[in-house]
């Protein structure tokens, strides 16, 4: 028996998934929007630097993901914001795509889990090597 009634997956799916984008992309934009008022703030313009501390310095996005959680050589001040937001965008399609992968692993459709899958590691190996 499926965890999840079959005429209720459809809307269940969509209801997930409009709340993830859309919270995704709320919380990244208010994340950047911080950044730029804070650098507004401090600098009196919004005018990108040249600066290299502006700029992530980072082999990949995992590893970048590694560094702003334990804090080190990371974006300070208004950068750290716009990075973080930043992240945060790019996280919500990927954690779209492994909220569908679970979801049809509960309702036990193999046909799907597996094709969410394979776009879940798609995504995540060019993570990996970008």
């Amino acid at each position: 028996m499926a965890l999840i009634q079959p005429e209720a997956d459809e809307a269940t799916l969509e209801r997930a998934m409009v709340y993830i984008f859309g919270l995704g992309v709320v919380f990244a934009s208010l994340l950047v929007l911080v950044g730029i008022i804070l650098a507004y703030h401090s600098r009196g313009n919004i005018d990108l630097s040249q600066s290299r501390s502006a700029f992530i310095h980072k082999s990949n996005f995992f590893r970048l993901l590694n560094a702003l959680i334990k804090g080190k050589n990371i974006p300070t001040g208004p950068f750290l914001f716009v990075t973080l937001g930043m992240v945060a965008l790019v996280l919500t399609p990927l954690g779209a795509v492994a909220a569908c992968c679970v979801y049809f692993a509960m309702t036990k459709n193999v046909r799907f889990m597996l094709i969410t899958l394979v776009v879940l590691t798609i995504l995540t190996v060019s993570l990996a090597v970008h």
